[in-house]
């Protein structure tokens, strides 16, 4: 476009302007990160900052590639004006084609199928308790409908990854521990001990939660098992979190990610009452409420289970926990 419309030479412009797409790649995405990196993103505000970063980047690529721009003019006359219009339109036409491309493939049904609420307007069911480590200080804690968060023990998990999962007891039969998996470890014996004997059921295998990675498929507590959706996830954020009503055939998914800010989804935990629990990026735990097409940002943390107070788990939701 350059070359056609201002009269250049074609090969100039070409070898400059690949040059200088890199270059404003390169710098320009180094400023931009640093940028969200300052920002405290959730999701509140997601839509904004990304609408905000979107429109530096183009000011940024307008800055950065016109020295470029210039030099493709040479030393022909009025090159300094011309360069500046011709940054103004190449740059704004490319963007159209670009952006138009991304927002066909980015995952925005986050925003664009649901309605975000506060928290105080989106509870757990009645009789679910959530353990998960807290990003505030790397413990575990406790929440319910009715309390909480009640601290369950001193952790200090320091990677993001840490996890909570439940583990057969050694210390009694038809018993499963609630451990915490630190570092990425795997192994049993690694795996740190929150609380001994939680669960008590008469199934002998117990499907350990995997790292966050691939795909999964969320258990279903309490009275969730006699629910006709049933969820899964994928950690890439153009995939998210899918559901499917079995009865119906009525589909939902839930995903967000966008050339600026990117959020996977991982561990969703199908509750009671069609309530899905699930974690949002490395940090936001967050509750879905299928009927009302309703999520909140529940808390802050990582790597949360869930257990309906009073009763061991299922068959189905020990297989399903994760």
């Amino acid at each position: 476009m350059l070359a056609k419309i201002f009269k250049l030479r074609r090969g100039r412009c070409i070898g400059l302007l690949i040059v200088a797409n890199y270059f404003s790649a390169w710098l320009g995405l180094s400023i931009v990160n640093a940028l969200r990196a300052s920002q405290e993103v959730d999701l509140y505000n997601a839509l904004r900052v990304s609408a905000m970063l979107i429109g530096l980047t183009y000011v940024f690529t307008l800055v950065l590639e016109w020295p470029f721009i210039a030099f493709c003019f040479g030393r022909n006359p009025g090159w300094f004006s011309r360069s500046l219009k011709a940054s103004l339109l190449i740059q704004t036409l490319s963007y159209l084609l670009l952006f138009s491309g991304f927002w066909l493939v980015s995952g925005k049904s986050l925003y664009s199928d649901f309605a975000i609420v506060t928290a105080e307007n989106l509870k757990l069911p009645d009789g679910v308790g959530v353990y998960f480590i807290s990003s505030a200080d790397g413990n575990v804690y406790r929440r319910s409908r009715e309390a909480g968060p009640d601290l369950v023990a001193s952790l200090s998990a320091t990677n993001v990854s840490d996890f909570l999962c439940f583990q057969k007891s050694k210390t009694g039969a038809n018993k499963w521990d609630l451990v915490a998996v630190l570092d990425l470890r795997r192994h049993p014996e690694e795996s740190v001990v929150i609380s001994e004997g939680i669960v008590s059921n008469s199934t002998d295998a117990l499907w350990m939660t995997q790292e966050y990675r691939g795909w999964g498929t969320a258990p279903q507590i309490g009275s969730a098992t006699n629910s006709t959706w049933h969820f899964s996830w994928g950690h890439w954020p153009t995939v998210g979190m899918y559901g499917k009503d079995n009865t119906t055939g009525q589909r939902i998914r839930v995903a967000f990610g966008n050339p600026v800010i990117q959020w996977p989804m991982w561990r969703a935990i199908h509750l009671p009452d069609d309530m899905v629990l699930f974690q949002l990026g490395w940090d936001q735990l967050c509750l879905l409420d299928v009927k009302k097409r309703t999520i909140s940002l529940w808390d802050r943390g990582h790597g949360p289970v869930a257990l309906e107070s009073g009763r061991g788990m299922s068959n189905q939701e020990i297989h399903g926990t994760q």
